[in-house]
């Protein structure tokens, strides 16, 4: 990459970065989109579920970067905030969002470097499904 064009991608995140409520607080993460098309209204502000795309984390060795967001849809039931992605079968738990969110992660890196290890012929149904979406999913970085 050249470095007129990495100039233009830089300014190009600064300013998707205006379309953020200035209230959300990222915990241990970062959030981005991969599009203009992604409204924050749509994400944060969507009723009982909040839901965020996941984007760029660190776990507890790597940092990641994803090919695609992961949409976590955050909610509450009785004092216990859920964190959770059906698509990844993963859910995080916690006193507040923000310590949902990071248990969450926790798991996405667990499950990424379990899945890493295991040879597909070990692996079968979900398993075996699992773990061709978390090596097309995570770039580490």
């Amino acid at each position: 990459m050249n470095g007129v064009a990495l100039a233009d991608t830089y300014k190009s995140v600064e300013e998707r970065k205006a379309y953020f409520p200035n209230d959300y607080r990222g915990v241990a993460l970062v959030v981005g989109t991969a599009a203009q098309s992604i409204q924050p209204e749509t994400y944060f502000y969507s009723g009982r579920f909040n839901t965020a795309p996941l984007m760029e984390f660190r776990g507890d060795q790597k940092t990641y970067v994803t090919s695609k967001p992961i949409l976590i849809k955050v909610y509450r039931e009785d004092d216990v905030f859920f964190a959770e992605n059906e698509s990844l079968i993963l859910s995080g738990t916690g006193a507040s969002r923000e310590e949902a969110v990071l248990d969450f992660v926790k798991h996405v890196d667990y499950f990424y470097n379990f899945y890493k290890r295991q040879s597909e012929n070990n692996l079968m149904g979900d398993a075996l499904r699992l773990k061709k979406i978390y090596d097309n999913l995570l770039i580490e970085t």
